[in-house]
């Protein structure tokens, strides 16, 4: 996802709305998924809140698949329960990496559940 917040367009004076952080970096989207198309590299899933939005290109650039889970709002997006193991297989997952404020993974309507 190529398009993901507008840091480019900002940083080259093209972008015209109020600046936010949301704006800047992106939003708090269910599943983002970026794809460099470059099968030398891992595929990494990332589950996290918005402290993750502000790198989640630059992490992105270091793997083949980058997928973001927001758990506040993955069920809303996608109109399903995340499911970890399902990640882990459909997108060949080799690294996990959890970004955000340790409260956030300790309750329990977020906790990461798999399989069955």
């Amino acid at each position: 996802k190529s398009n993901y917040g507008h840091q480019e367009e900002y940083i080259a004076g093209n972008y015209s709305n109020t600046i936010s952080y949301g704006a800047f970096y992106g939003g708090d989207d269910g599943e983002i998924i970026f794809d460099t198309d470059n099968k030398q590299k891992d595929n990494i899933l990332i589950i996290g809140e918005s402290y993750d939005n502000a790198i989640l290109k630059l992490l992105a650039s270091h793997f083949n698949k980058t997928i973001s889970i927001d758990l506040r709002n993955y069920k809303h997006y996608m109109n399903r329960e995340f499911n970890f193991e399902e990640y882990i297989k459909k997108y060949k997952i080799d690294k996990v990496l959890l970004i955000g404020n340790v409260d956030f993974y300790t309750m329990e309507e977020f906790f990461i559940k798999g399989g069955n």
